[in-house]
């Protein structure tokens, strides 16, 4: 199972895929991408390896080290001509995006669709036309590496850099609460949707309010404002997520002071995308929400309560940082100006 389909599973013990394809070459310019979940904590397993043989020093591999979830990149020409690259996973992920790019003698490395790292070598390394690609092993398998304990779900090779829309478009975010954080009344029910296609097991904390703490999306209903944790087992990785429940008593609710998020973070995953209004249902009129920056300037203006803004401005997303929102609106037959400040987050 996979994200994205069926996918290739390894079991770290003999599970592997050599290509005889005697055209396949790396040149001056090739890209190497992969999607795949590790499942072991064992350090130096081979994902990827591109070598005549074990002593061969030309080359290119792709090694993942369990123990400090990390991944590493190495093309060598020599033994004193090499370049390594070393690039920390994220630990709140299983399934990790990947991409590595040669370009002439830049070499760059891509995770989850950002550039994570570049450099440039004096002169282009030439890695050979002679080599055998392996995936989930290597030729140096058990002498100075392990196999690798994983799932691979997309693995591809070019000859060309590739453009960084392919390279954004390979990206996997799975393993998550999908809906953001919300507001009930009491005694009402949230049923939170989670994206986790391939996990084998979910717990929620606390149980208080909870319908059923081992399935994915239990009814939830808490009987004070509560944050709830969400662990979810995916092959052998474990990540969290969470979602905090803002409970209000109706008969306590008030036009007096509208409720805004302190921060949100506008990059297209699905969560706290959008800066609204959480308490909109209390307002009589929106005459206008508005956004503006440090400067002044503004970035949005509303009047329907029911609309957030995406932050972005002039179709391109805003940089992080602090952002100004004036809103003013009908309460109790009463005009009234409320204004705050709010983070910008990556």
């Amino acid at each position: 199972c996979s994200p994205s389909g069926d996918a290739f599973e390894f079991n770290g013990s003999g599970d592997a895929m050599t290509v005889q394809d005697t055209q396949l070459q790396f040149g001056q310019a090739f890209s190497v991408s992969v999607v795949f979940r590790p499942d072991s904590d064992i350090d130096n397993q081979r994902l990827l390896s591109y070598k005549q043989d074990c002593n061969s020093v030309q080359g290119y591999e792709m090694t993942y080290h369990g123990s400090t979830n990390t991944l590493t990149f190495e093309v060598f020409e020599s033994l004193t001509r090499r370049i390594i690259i070393e690039q920390k996973l994220d630990d709140k992920q299983c399934w990790h995006t990947a991409t590595f790019v040669k370009s002439g003698s830049n070499y760059l490395v891509y995770l989850y669709g950002e550039l994570v790292f570049q450099t440039q070598a004096s002169g282009s390394f030439d890695i050979g036309q002679n080599g055998i690609l392996t995936i989930g092993t290597g030729p140096c398998v058990p002498q100075f590496a392990e196999d690798f304990m994983g799932t691979l779900s997309y693995l591809a090779l070019y000859d060309e850099v590739l453009p960084l829309a392919d390279i954004e478009n390979q990206v996997v975010i799975t393993d998550r609460i999908v809906t953001p954080d919300g507001l009930i009344f009491i005694g009402d029910v949230l049923t939170p949707q989670v994206d986790a296609p391939c996990a084998t097991g979910f717990g929620w904390s606390p149980s208080a309010g909870v319908s059923n703490t081992g399935i994915a999306e239990p009814d939830l209903s808490p009987e004070e404002t509560t944050i709830y944790e969400l662990t979810i087992q995916d092959g052998g990785c474990v990540v969290r997520d969470s979602i905090r429940i803002l409970v209000v008593n109706p008969e306590e609710v008030t036009c007096d002071e509208l409720i805004l998020p302190t921060a949100f973070t506008p990059n297209n995953d699905n969560l706290n995308d959008s800066y609204f209004i959480s308490n909109g249902f209390v307002v009589e009129e929106l005459i206008r929400f508005e956004i503006f920056d440090r400067w002044g300037g503004k970035l949005f203006s509303t009047s329907d309560v029911s609309m957030g803004w995406d932050g972005t401005h002039q179709g391109e997303t805003v940089m992080p940082g602090v952002y100004v929102f004036k809103a003013e609106y009908k309460c109790n037959g009463e005009t009234r100006v409320q204004v705050g400040s709010f983070s910008v987050l990556n």
